[in-house]
């Protein structure tokens, strides 16, 4: 049955101490090795409670952009007014359809190059790509605009649509900063260094999300936030294993909670936004290519970009 650990720090010690007594243990009879190694699955067992581990065997799958043409591939998706829209390897701008399962192309032979990311908002999505450029598409009279296709002085690393704003950070060694472009029209207009206090080194951030707040995140998994454009104390409770690269991060102003995509170990990792406390972490081994995700707390579910897939999970934390 589950084992509830009040005290995990604890817990961790007294499975360190087990794992030892374990590897001691004689494996000179093959009576002796199985007893050992169903101890192993019990410490193990055990171990990914402790982790707060979620694995999901067979997470639904909402759609498979290869079942319109093999080699396609899905570069980056976002959500819509409830509706995931994603940019195929083909350059064109798609909608799923979650009941059937079906793609219908909303914009094709679109200018846009490899790298892609995407945000969404008020029926607008930017996007951010290799060129490097930004482009902004409207769902309501399918416009698609070219806002920018290069930079003065660093390079784009990350975007999102927040309050009818676009914030972009640009990636620029120690002048590394959140650009933010005021509405101007249909468009947006002349970016502004936004963050003017940090302590923190962020010329190695590789994604941010907005809240009211803007938190940065480092591929160690790191996070730093900054609240009226200067940086606030934040930390995050370590997670087992270890995070080596987290490469994009979700919440929004409604949340509690902090998200973290890691390709690298197939997982989801679940904060408590405020406390920084480890929550949860979500795994399963048919993600094989996590590429990006989207929560959408009011329907408690994660969708997970993988390859040519967009997969959903429940969020049972929530």
């Amino acid at each position: 049955g589950a084992i509830i650990y009040k005290d995990e720090e604890q817990a961790w010690t007294y499975f360190s101490e087990a794992s030892t007594l374990l590897n001691a243990l004689a494996t000179d009879t093959p009576e002796r090795e199985i007893t050992k190694l169903d101890f192993e699955k019990t410490i193990e067992s055990a171990l990914n409670e402790l982790r707060h581990v979620v694995t999901i065997p067979s997470p639904p799958l909402l759609g498979d952009i290869s079942g319109i043409e093999s080699s396609l591939t899905i570069s980056a998706f976002t959500m819509l007014d409830g509706t995931i829209h994603l940019i195929g390897s083909d350059k064109t701008l798609y909608a799923l359809n979650k009941v059937d399962k079906t793609f219908s192309p909303l914009a094709e032979n679109i200018e846009i190059a490899e790298g892609v990311l995407m945000s969404a908002e008020d029926g607008e999505i930017v996007f951010l790509d290799d060129r490097p450029g930004i482009s902004l598409f409207s769902r309501s009279d399918t416009t698609w605009i070219k806002l920018s296709t290069e930079t003065e002085n660093g390079s784009y690393t990350d975007l999102k649509l927040y309050a009818g704003r676009l914030y972009v950070l640009n990636t620029n060694g120690d002048q590394t900063n959140i650009l933010r472009h005021l509405r101007s029209g249909a468009s947006f207009g002349s970016p502004s260094e936004w963050i003017k206090v940090k302590e923190t080194t962020i010329s190695d951030a590789v994604a941010f999300t907005i809240d009211g707040t803007i938190l940065l995140l480092k591929s160690d998994g790191t996070v730093v936030r900054f609240a009226g454009a200067s940086e606030v104390s934040y930390s995050l409770e370590t997670v087992d294993p270890a995070i080596e690269d987290a490469t994009r991060i979700w919440t929004d102003g409604e949340s509690d909670y902090l998200y973290l995509l890691e390709p690298a170990q197939s997982r989801v990792i679940v904060y408590e936004k405020e406390s920084g406390a480890f929550i949860a972490q979500y795994t399963s081994s048919v993600f094989t290519n996590l590429l990006d995700f989207y929560v959408d707390e009011s329907t408690r579910s994660i969708y997970l970009l993988s390859g040519a897939k967009i997969y959903t999970i429940a969020a049972s934390h929530l």
